[in-house]
């Protein structure tokens, strides 16, 4: 087996640098061989009826003087079947030992005894074998990541059980003494085995072996009889451990926004731009060793959906950052778990002042406000020399509030709020329409989302209405124009404020609108480009908090951290900076008049103006 081989490859590599090892290369092998078997047997609680032990013969050929018969009742392994192979990570056969990791005075063993291990070694294996100048201490050690979950099982099963790293001391004494001073490493727990004697050497050897991710393990530290290792086997064990360990991490970063229902069209958008981000930008933090994952949940634009999905998110400890929400009412209860679980949240949608007044540090958003939203809806339309307006929202925490901050400006101007209402139907609005079309307003605006908003206005056009319609960011969506019809071009026209403008608006999103089309085969709708941003803070975040503790896994606490950290962060909509409460420094606003009846050509509408406010 791969694992017998590694001891023999290892116990031929020593005798081979050292002339007290006395036997014929044939003797030496066949005395590896025997004990390999009992390291094989003793670890796998099967002892064997003989050790393993050299006996010169007058041949040429060795032939060993006992046998390795196991007499254990235990029940015989099953034949061997096929199983399926297992993926190791490329980078791990690349890990080994440096010479940063031992004491001065060592060196590589030389090239042609390396070469002839690593011709001998198990295909995908690092090796690694270092001497000190006198020659009589040596490093040794075999990295092999498994091919098949039979070679992974047998590795595991010869640790004690519960215990993913053991060691023995063994020397020219030949008695068997535990390995002092080794501690945890990692979730190991401290089970020393010992071991029969290895070889009849005048030379003591001390033996570790550990699996971690998807390899096994085996280091040999070998130093005259009677003496101490320049370096204990433990701290060379622990400093592999540690680059082994990031091989083994998966760092996760959850998306959640509607994937189904009638907001879908921009929720799905959200996760792909957000998906896009991570594809391209995860090499730093693959480069340290880890894995990237996307874990996309479906919040259904429903609180009750996004808050269950984030118990999930927490629960699961390799989510190390949450890019989401695409609605408030949704985001609100969710980061409420995030916040409890010092998970950063890095919204690309989210409008709502709650988000960010609550003082949570692991929430940040990269959008402005809606208290400020609905103020620049209100200075347009006065800016329009609209002198009258009647206000309808969705009663949605959302929608809702920016009506209420539209109100409040026009009232401040030279506008007449004629009417204030909200309703939760989506179907048939006559019974609203009727005194709106009697009232006959400059402007008709809704605070809420496009799929109940294009109905309102559809409606509104056919009962004869041709005042200015006027709505928010909730309002852009291509399927907003797809659902009302050309009809709602006519007459004053069609606008909506937006804290998000179409992706041809920024001047950095060149090559991410050609790369978003080349993969999903269309045109980013709004927010698209935010959930790129959002992923991009999310992975810049999270590298720079492992670069804090040496390339290792950071806390979720540091990563949240590390997110207000950035400073003039360089993302496609602009430089990203964040206040004490999580907030852009300062977020831009556009106006956007919809041109087109061509749901195709939603990208290319007018922008008519954009300001660019400093949020409190």
């Amino acid at each position: 087996m791969k694992t017998i081989r590694i001891i023999i490859l290892v116990t031929l590599l020593i005798c081979s640098l050292l002339p007290a090892c006395g036997p014929s290369p044939a003797e030496q092998a066949a005395t590896a061989t025997l004990a390999a078997a009992n390291i094989f047997a003793t670890l796998t609680a099967q002892a064997p009826t003989a050790t393993a032990t050299y006996t010169p013969t007058p041949t040429t050929t060795a032939t060993p003087t006992a046998t390795s018969t196991p007499t254990s009742t235990s029940t015989p392994r099953p034949t061997r079947t096929p199983t399926p192979t297992l993926t190791p990570t490329p980078s791990l056969s690349s890990v080994v030992l440096t010479l940063d990791d031992l004491p001065a005075g060592f060196k590589p063993m030389p090239a042609d005894q390396l070469s002839e291990m690593e011709k001998a070694s198990p295909k995908g294996a690092s090796v690694f074998s270092f001497q000190d100048n006198a020659r009589s201490q040596f490093v040794i050690g075999i990295l092999t990541p498994f091919s098949d979950r039979n070679e992974q099982a047998v590795f595991d099963s010869m640790l004690p059980r519960n215990v993913e790293m053991m060691a023995v001391a063994m020397g020219a004494d030949k008695n068997p003494r535990q390995l002092r001073g080794l501690e945890k490493i990692g979730e190991a727990r401290a089970g020393i085995t010992a071991l029969s004697k290895l070889l009849s050497l005048s030379m003591r050897w001390d033996i570790l072996a550990f699996r971690r991710s998807e390899a096994g393990v085996f280091i040999f530290v070998g130093y005259p009889d009677g003496d101490k290792p320049a370096v204990p086997v433990g701290d060379l064990a622990r400093s592999l451990d540690k680059r082994i360990s990031k091989f083994n991490a998966i760092i996760k970063i959850a998306t959640q926004s509607p994937l189904s229902g009638d907001q879908s069209a921009i929720g799905v958008d959200i996760k792909n731009g957000a998906e896009l981000a991570m594809d391209q930008l995860k090499q730093p933090l693959e480069d340290m060793g880890f894995k990237i994952e996307l874990a996309p949940f479906d919040d259904q634009a429903s609180p009750a959906t996004g808050t269950s999905n984030a118990q999930d998110i927490v629960a699961d400890p390799e989510i190390l950052c949450v890019v989401g929400h695409y609605n408030s009412g949704v985001q609100i209860p969710s980061s409420d778990i995030y916040h409890r679980a010092g998970l950063a949240n890095v919204s690309p949608a989210n409008t709502n002042p709650k988000v960010t007044e609550r003082g949570y540090a692991e929430v940040s958003r990269i959008v402005g406000r809606d208290d400020m939203q609905g103020t620049v809806a209100a200075q347009f339309a006065m800016g329009k020399g609209m002198k009258s307006v009647y206000v309808i929202h969705d009663k949605t925490t959302y929608g809702q509030l920016i009506a209420e901050a539209f109100k409040r400006e026009a009232e401040k101007g030279s506008i007449k709020v004629i009417g204030f209402e909200g309703t939760q139907e989506k179907v048939k609005f006559d019974d609203i329409l009727a005194p709106l079309i009697a009232a006959n307003p400059d402007v008709l605006f809704f605070g809420g989302i496009y799929d109940q908003a294009s109905v309102l206005f559809k409606q509104a056009r056919e009962k004869g209405y041709q005042g200015i319609l006027l709505s928010d960011d909730g309002f852009d969506s291509p399927e907003a124009i797809a659902i009302g019809g050309p009809g709602l071009l006519e007459g004053g026209g069609l606008y909506y404020t937006t804290v998000a403008g179409p992706a041809q608006l920024y001047p950095g999103t060149a090559k991410f609108q050609t790369d978003f089309k080349a993969r999903y085969g269309a045109d980013p709708k709004p927010f698209a480009a935010q959930g790129y941003d959002a992923m991009a803070i999310c992975l810049k975040a999270i590298e720079n908090a492992a670069k804090e503790t040496g390339n290792q896994m950071p806390s979720r606490e540091a990563v949240a951290h590390a997110v207000r950290a950035l400073k003039d962060f360089p993302g496609i909509t602009g430089k990203i900076k964040f206040n004490a409460i999580g907030d852009l420094v300062a977020a831009p606003y556009f106006v956007v008049q919809v041109v087109s009846a061509d749901p195709a050509k939603w990208m290319y509408n007018k922008l008519d103006q954009v300001l660019y406010i400093s949020l409190p």
